[in-house]
């Protein structure tokens, strides 16, 4: 097998066996939650979670019924926003104060639910052809590398290293920023379809030299954690769970149980070395200093032993409480009765200037600025100086609350994202993975799935330079159109 006989109507068909078998399973374990809720927390717990938990199971039915020969974008993405949304209900950020408010926990309620069924209104009403693509011929890369998805980790990882290779900075001067958000997308790109169709390929068993494979990731790994920031690693670790559930489950699974393991170790003590070694929460203090096998040992150590320095204000926290999208649903509904008016889509407004390049524009603003006004406007930080330094995220149903109310701002974005992500499984539709249609697709994929903390103008920038991308690439690369048959 090569590379370019995965197609993504293998993907696809792959999916609905998996999810065929576990969706019973599913509705039993959220049963039994629901249970346990009503007999633990009372009604209002159980009504929130049902908000959450009954709208993903019909989803997911919806798309198994209606999608057809695409990646799973839907119900990967329906199901990363209940478990943002329903893991804080296990952790104790949410103030007990909020769940005692009666119109409050109604009005979060109302929009988790109207929020969900939105998205499956907007995706079931858009045309499964609206953004198909006709060609379906691979790319002649794919044609003739049996090493693909080794050479695309190993260039994501060498993008990784260049910014702190010697005089990167200073030999670049004023184009240093510049190339640092050209590697970036590169990196990106390559990590998405390296750690995808690697993971996919090593789960059926056509992999070569897959101890290469798992080496490299292991590098791009480790690299990821000497930044102390585990945000980094997110989308390759994301990027290879779906290829290797998608592939075989009964692989996919001692991984994924591995990787939330290390992942809720690491996030214990990321705030205590955070503390040894950041200045005013930047990396700017004493990182390059310090020998990144050293750092992340002691990262580790500060996850399993060690406390954060007294009166720092500092605390461990789980994963139940990092998760913050339920959380930021809670606060923005409360700022909204308790008086603050909405923003009317002023996040929204920054996005056409966070379209121009930095090549044109090399004083943009900056991905996040819808974040950052929406932490203004609403108290969470005081002034933008507060913002250079701690980034508060915020996810699309808030910032959707923020700008239309809890009523409005459900319903618009909901519809809205559930069109797009049509638009984006469309885009794939019948194509080989390694086609300019299918990785597009695949890159999509990840974005929409590592987004669930931004708002819109991150999230627009970030599609916006991955279509750019892709379209460089195929000048570059060709379609190769007429050196193969088009594949169904």
């Amino acid at each position: 097998m090569t590379s370019d006989d995965v197609t993504i109507e293998q993907v696809a068909a792959g999916f609905q066996r998996l999810a065929l078998r576990v969706l019973p399973w599913l509705q039993g374990l959220l049963a039994a939650i629901a249970g346990l809720l009503l007999f633990v927390a009372g009604l209002p717990s159980l009504l929130l979670f049902a908000a959450i938990a009954g709208p993903l199971v019909v989803l997911i039915q919806l798309w198994l019924r209606q999608a057809g020969p695409v990646l799973p974008i839907l119900p990967a993405y329906v199901l990363i926003q209940a478990i943002v949304n329903l893991v804080p209900l296990a952790g104790t950020s949410i103030p007990a104060a909020w769940f005692e408010k009666g119109e409050l926990l109604s009005a979060v309620t109302v929009s988790l639910a109207l929020w969900f069924l939105a998205i499956g209104v907007g995706w079931l009403f858009t045309s499964p052809t609206l953004g198909m693509a006709a060609d379906r011929t691979p790319l002649p890369l794919a044609r003739t590398q049996t090493w693909l998805a080794h050479q695309l980790l190993l260039v994501a990882l060498l993008t990784r290293l260049a910014p702190a290779a010697p005089g990167f900075w200073t030999l670049l001067g004023s184009n240093a920023n510049t190339v640092f958000s050209l590697l970036k997308v590169v990196g990106s790109f390559a990590i998405t379809a390296g750690g995808f169709l690697g993971a996919y390929r090593w789960a059926i068993g056509a992999l070569p030299r897959a101890w290469l494979w798992w080496l490299t990731v292991g590098a791009i790994l480790f690299q990821s954690f000497s930044t102390l920031l585990l945000s980094s690693a997110q989308g390759l670790v994301l990027t290879v769970l779906l290829g290797l559930w998608l592939g075989r489950p009964r692989r996919a699974l001692p991984v994924t149980l591995v990787a939330l393991v290390l992942v809720g170790v690491l996030q214990q003590g990321k705030a205590v070395v955070r503390e040894r070694y950041w200045e005013n929460g930047t990396g700017g203090k004493a990182l390059a200093a310090v020998n990144p096998t050293q750092l992340v040992a002691e990262w580790i150590d500060a996850s399993l032993n060690a406390a954060p320095t007294e009166g720092s204000g500092i605390q461990k926290k789980g994963l139940a409480d990092r998760v913050s999208n339920l959380y930021n649903l809670f606060y923005v509904v409360d700022k909204l009765e308790a008086g603050t008016p909405p923003m009317d889509g002023g996040s929204l407004a920054v996005i056409p200037q966070v379209l121009v390049p930095r090549v044109l524009n090399p004083q943009k603003v900056r991905g996040q600025e819808g974040q950052v006004l929406l932490n203004l406007h609403f108290g969470r930080q005081q002034n933008r100086e507060q913002t250079e330094v701690t980034y508060i995220a915020w996810g699309f149903l808030p910032e959707a609350v923020g700008n239309f109310g809890s009523f409005f701002g459900p319903l618009l974005y909901g519809v809205a994202v559930g069109v797009l992500l049509r638009i984006s499984e469309n885009v794939g539709r019948l194509q080989p993975l390694l086609s300019v249609s299918g990785l597009l697709s695949l890159a999509v994929t990840v974005v929409w799935l590592t987004s669930y903390e931004a708002v819109a103008s991150t999230f627009v920038g970030s599609i916006a330079q991955i279509i750019t991308f892709v379209l460089l690439l195929t000048l570059v690369l060709g379609s190769g159109a007429g050196s193969a048959a088009p594949r169904r």
